[in-house]
Order: C-alpha cells, then sequence, then structure tokens
C-alpha cells in the first residue's frame, strides 16, 4: 500500500515547522497537499479557486529534481484535502464570530461561512483546475454535517464551523457541491501527464528564481521565516497563467 504524509499548505509558507514538503515527501510515495483559502490572510477571496490547484503546482516545484537527461522532473501531487463550511441553507455566505473558550482562556474567532450555492460553484471551478494542472486527484473534506446531537462535544463544541464541512446534510440530504463531485466524476477525467503541463512547471520555475527544495525555504524566507510574501507573488502569477494560456487546455 502507498505511503504518505498529509502536510497543509502552511508547510509552504514556513521555515519553522520543520515539515519542508522536499524532504517529507522524499521517502514518501505519494506527494500530497492539503488547502482551504478561506484559512489563508493574504488570498483575497475565501472562494478563490486557484489556491486549491496551486497549492499542488507549488509543492510539485519545491519537490522537482533534474532528470538524467538534465530536465527538471517535477511530481505530481495528489490534493489530499480540501473543502470548506457552509451556511445554512438557502442563506447567503457570510463572516460568523464566536467566542472560543479554551484552556481557561476566552478567544475571539471569525469564519467564513459560504453559502451552499456559491461553495457549489467554487467547488466546479477547483476539481477542473485541478485536472487541468496534473493533480493526481482529490479528496473532499468531508462526507457529513454533524448531528446537532454532537455539537456540545470536540471538536464542534469550541469550533462552529467544523459542524458544516460535509457533502451531506444531518438529515441525509445532499448539498449542491455533492452532485458537482458527482457530475464531474461522471465525465471520467484523467490525471494528465507531466509533459502536457510542463509549461505551468516552467512558469513556476522562473517565478521562483529557479529555487527548489532548501533553496525555496532560504531564499523565500523573510526575516520572520515566512514565505508568504514569495507565494503571494508566485500565485498571482499562476493565476494570470490559468487565464491566459491553452497550453494547458
Amino acid at each position: 500500500r502507498p505511503v504518505t504524509c498529509g502536510l497543509h499548505a502552511d508547510s509552504l509558507r514556513w521555515t519553522a515547522n520543520n515539515l519542508p514538503v522536499h524532504r517529507m515527501f522524499g521517502n514518501m510515495d505519494v506527494h500530497v497537499m492539503h488547502a482551504y483559502p478561506m484559512y489563508v490572510s493574504w488570498v483575497q477571496n475565501p472562494l478563490d479557486s486557484d489556491f486549491v490547484p496551486f497549492t499542488c503546482a507549488l509543492t510539485s516545484l519545491i519537490c522537482a529534481h533534474l532528470g538524467g537527461d538534465g530536465d527538471i522532473v517535477a511530481p505530481p501531487v495528489l490534493m489530499e484535502e480540501f473543502g470548506g463550511c457552509t451556511a445554512p441553507p438557502g442563506a447567503p455566505s457570510q463572516t460568523w464570530k464566536w467566542e472560543q473558550h479554551s484552556g481557561g482562556k476566552s478567544v475571539q474567532r471569525t469564519q467564513f461561512m459560504a453559502s451552499e450555492e456559491e461553495f457549489a460553484k467554487y467547488m466546479g471551478e477547483v476539481l477542473v483546475k485541478l485536472q487541468r494542472i496534473g493533480s493526481l486527484g482529490a479528496v473532499l473534506w468531508c462526507f457529513s454535517d454533524y448531528s446537532s446531537d454532537q455539537w456540545t462535544s470536540p471538536p464542534c463544541k469550541d469550533n462552529l464551523h467544523e459542524r458544516y464541512f460535509g457533502l451531506v446534510r444531518p438529515d441525509g440530504t445532499l448539498k449542491p457541491h455533492a452532485q458537482v463531485v458527482k457530475d464531474f466524476a461522471a465525465t471520467k477525467p484523467r490525471v494528465r501527464p507531466p509533459q502536457e503541463v510542463l509549461s505551468l512547471v516552467q512558469l513556476l520555475l522562473q517565478s521562483s528564481g529557479a529555487n527548489v527544495g532548501d533553496a525555496w525555504y532560504e531564499h523565500a524566507a523573510d526575516h520572520n521565516g515566512s514565505c508568504e510574501t514569495k507565494m503571494a507573488e508566485i500565485f498571482a502569477q499562476f493565476k494570470a497563467f490559468l487565464e491566459n494560456d491553452t497550453s494547458i487546455d
């Protein structure tokens, strides 16, 4: 059975979490990533459908190496966890605020909650873009919302948004994005071979200053050990590429 280790987008931006993607996946069978735009402060739109495929592409770049013929080899990446929390049926997208109590302290929490309709649109766009950039596949978090009788237990008690990540509502009815997933799967999308996304790899390599592996973290990090500024810069170029380039369509 293949072995891997789930890493979030924080492993792309921090030098101090001791989980650099190229070292973690160096002894793994599958390269993976977990990503949620609504959790990232520098992503302006919490439903930016470019962010999830971008994290796959950046992981692939950081883990790239030279092949025997001298060409860059960028391993394909599985989007192992993505998704989002939704507002109640019929409600618009909104931001929730609540007070979380933990360890004797009170913390003010805020969380974007997508309308079911807007989240379905987001889901359709993400799936198409993941396939377009050569992802190995996508695993959605998660199957069902929590039933209200579980709300007084962890993780639902203090993390209100965790109650609403499901494809399915507690009453068993499908949310709109579940149908989007079914429709996409029915098209039988194929995993694109690396040569079909070579132009994207070349763009990212140029944008990063040809810094991969340890060099990515050394050259992209600021004095606080964060690579966010460089990530945001490359993300803007990635977005423009997806919008304008037809070589990987």
